[in-house]
């Protein structure tokens, strides 16, 4: 994976619906900007919106910022064949396009992405969404309302830390049966992107190795 692993919290309202987003990865904290700022209304959405749909795929997802020449090469020849959620600056001058791209999509894409000019995007740099179940919510929110905390409820959307809202939130004894705590959570998708990345290693290496063994020997004179 290239990059530090990154993990953000993301409280904001997806289809009407209040909802807390942990995402983690790479491009974690690029994600969480673009999500926060489009609830801000910072960011237009500028075609058809499969942003929800992407968010609950458990896919990578990827940040791109096009120029609008690339973006509308990138539109024409993508149409229906890809999933993707663009979105526009509204407070930038440079009229650049954020695309949310998963990972799944990323072999065809890279083919159009490499003919507007904008070039490759590399497995393992982007970040996958979890949307908190409503006991991790309830946990946040009580953080929120907490005196020590520097964000009030309803403000949204809000970012924070996976680790400081672990931190600050009240701890409980799982009983038996029960979901797995916030904690264990982010310890499972920790170890899971560490598996990821080595598989990722591990297959570029073998390629490696079998072109090497392909090639043929020089005839001996």
């Amino acid at each position: 994976m290239n990059g530090d692993a990154a993990e953000e919290v993301v409280k904001m309202t997806l289809n009407g619906v209040d909802v807390a987003i942990r995402l983690v990865g790479a491009g974690a904290k690029e994600l969480a900007g673009l999500l926060i700022n489009w609830a801000k209304k910072e960011k237009k959405h500028v075609g058809k919106t499969s942003l929800p749909k992407l968010l609950t795929s458990g896919d990578e997802l990827h940040v791109l910022s096009l120029t609008k020449k690339q973006y509308e090469g990138f539109r024409k020849q993508a149409k229906k064949k890809i999933t993707y959620a663009p979105f526009l600056n509204t407070k930038s001058k440079d009229g650049k396009v954020d695309i949310v791209l998963g990972a799944k999509q990323l072999h065809f894409a890279n083919y159009i992405l490499n003919r507007v000019g904008y070039g490759n995007v590399e497995l393992g740099t982007g970040a996958r969404a979890e949307i908190l179940d409503d006991r991790e919510k309830e946990a946040l929110d009580m953080h929120y309302d907490s005196p020590s905390g520097d964000s009030k409820k309803n403000d949204t959307p809000s970012r924070r830390s996976s680790k400081e809202c672990r931190d600050n939130s009240p701890r409980r004894d799982d009983p038996k049966g029960s979901k797995p705590s916030v904690e264990k959570r982010l310890e499972e998708n920790k170890r899971k992107l560490e598996r990821e990345s080595k598989k990722q290693k591990d297959r570029t290496r073998d390629k490696s190795r079998s072109k090497q063994k392909s090639k043929p020997k020089a005839k001996e004179r």
